[in-house]
């Protein structure tokens, strides 16, 4: 089972993938956490995306593709991976083909006013990489919060509009090329616990 969670930056993709990759026990392929720790390699590609997303910017199709490409070939990947925050465009949509079939795509919604509150408190835990909007510093495992360089106003803003223009163009690169995906829309207006019925409902609805 291969499925994609699609959504603007903080709407709680990376939650509940964590929660449907423990539920079928299958990889949690975050394509921001990824590239993260590729940032912090002392290394021309590693200082090259760092640069990227210090300014907000996403990372080019054809580098993302690649790391994203690398992961799913492993191993651990043959009977499925939950794939957060990839494809971002249509070329990556285009690309993924390629190497994935994929068997149902979650579009996880929220108004842009929250979303941007979300963003300007949000805080991700440096070592079991949970995001959290709490006003502690310190996260449920005891580790260290830290706010991320590109949460800012004008960086958020930015993302967003790039978010729109492109989303747009996946979903109907999937309806009108492979109408046999089921896409499937959740408002994550209430609880984690909440989305996560809703979701967890529409795939078995679908996929049973």
């Amino acid at each position: 089972m291969f499925l994609i969670l699609l959504g603007p930056p903080g709407v709680g993709k990376g939650t509940q993938a964590k929660l449907l990759a423990k539920k079928y026990s299958i990889p949690h392929i975050s394509a921001g956490e990824i590239l993260r720790e590729y940032s912090k390699q002392n290394t021309a590609l590693g200082r090259k995306i760092k640069s990227i997303i210090d300014i907000g910017n996403l990372v080019p199709d054809k580098l993302i593709t690649k790391v994203i490409s690398d992961r799913v070939s492993r191993d651990d990947c043959d009977l499925g991976v939950i794939l957060d925050g990839y494809p971002r465009t249509l070329q990556q949509a285009q690309d993924l083909k390629t190497f994935c079939r994929v068997s149902m795509i979650i579009k996880i919604e929220l108004d842009e006013i929250t979303l941007i509150e979300r963003l300007l408190n949000r805080k991700t835990c440096n070592l079991c990489k949970q995001a959290s909007n709490s006003k502690s510093n310190i996260c449920n495992c005891g580790n260290v919060l830290i706010k991320r360089v590109d949460d800012n106003r004008s960086s958020i803003l930015e993302r967003l509009k790039i978010y729109r223009k492109n989303i747009s163009q996946i979903i109907d690169f999937y309806t009108n090329d492979y109408p046999a995906v089921p896409i499937t829309h959740v408002e994550n207006s209430g609880t984690i616990e909440e989305t996560k019925e809703e979701i967890w409902n529409n795939l078995h609805a679908i996929l049973s």
